[in-house]
């Protein structure tokens, strides 16, 4: 584990870069190479977030009745996973939402193709790309106003965090006032300012970050030959500023490299550090 020293200026390096396909040194002019810091205490997983039927839909339908949703968490691309008593799934796309009195109608990408009951589960496989919103099973650690990042593979994305709340589920039969759902799974909902730019699955990994982006600058004499990997001669390197707001002591810190050279030359890695006082 790296130690980063309170209130000091730190270095964090990326040591003798090669590129794998080559065996080479990697270019000194890439397309970026920035370093993240996130607090490695505060990130959570999203939801495998559920409800179910209000109705019963027959396997003709093409639609199925929700509970209502405050806020409304799902949108028109999402995946929904459908099961009913008989351990029958369908998967269907959202392609409307039409908000009612006493539920939301839910318009699908075709037929449920068997019987559903009302009550039945309903999954979300994925929320599709310019969603706005995670779910959590318990009360996130992320306050209003603090930058999120989804890690949705090789995608980075930040966004500050406009709304945190629990998400209220009313449905009704159509004869009464809406109630709240009873037996329904519990959530929390947080709203991204900055609309993902692909697919988020259950069990995303959502992360606070520290500060912005740190450019990272090529240093030493990058070997034309005969390249080794980590020589810490050559490669590049980020300031972490003696200033940087939002660096704490005795934080857990997870400090993330992120090369990209182009096709086929991008490596990120990442590593844990601790800030602590320097008593040499």
């Amino acid at each position: 584990m790296q130690k980063i020293n309170y209130l000091s200026d730190n270095y964090f390096y990326l040591a003798g870069p090669v590129n794998q396909a080559t065996g080479g040194a990697v270019g000194t002019d890439p397309v970026s190479c920035v370093l993240r810091l996130y607090n490695e205490r505060r990130q959570m997983r999203t939801a495998a977030f559920e409800t179910r039927l209000v109705a019963a839909a027959s396997s003709a339908e093409n639609s199925v009745s929700l509970p209502k949703m405050d806020p409304l968490v799902l949108a028109v691309g999402d995946s929904l996973r459908f099961i009913n008593s008989k351990s029958f799934s369908k998967t269907l796309a959202i392609t409307g939402i039409t908000p009612g009195t006493f539920s939301d109608v839910y318009a699908l990408s075709a037929v449920m193709a068997d019987d559903f009951e009302a009550g039945s589960r309903v999954e979300l496989s994925f929320q599709a790309s310019g969603g706005s919103y995670f779910m959590f099973e318990l009360e996130p650690k992320f306050e209003v106003g603090e930058t999120i990042t989804p890690q949705h593979g090789a995608t980075h994305q930040t966004g500050l965090v406009e709304q945190k709340r629990e998400i209220e589920f009313t449905q009704s039969d159509g004869t009464s006032p809406a109630t709240k759902s009873i037996d329904h799974p519990n959530y929390w909902a947080v709203k991204s300012g900055t609309p993902t730019s692909s697919a988020c699955y259950p069990n995303t990994v959502i992360r606070v970050q520290l500060g912005g982006d740190v450019a990272m600058a090529s240093f030493g004499s990058f070997p034309a030959a005969n390249a080794v990997g980590g020589d810490p001669t050559w490669g590049f390197r980020g300031l972490v500023s003696s200033t940087h707001p939002d660096i704490v002591l005795g934080q857990d810190v997870r400090a993330e490299v992120d090369y990209d050279g182009g096709v086929n030359s991008k490596l990120t890695i990442s590593s844990r550090a601790k800030v602590l006082e320097d008593f040499s």
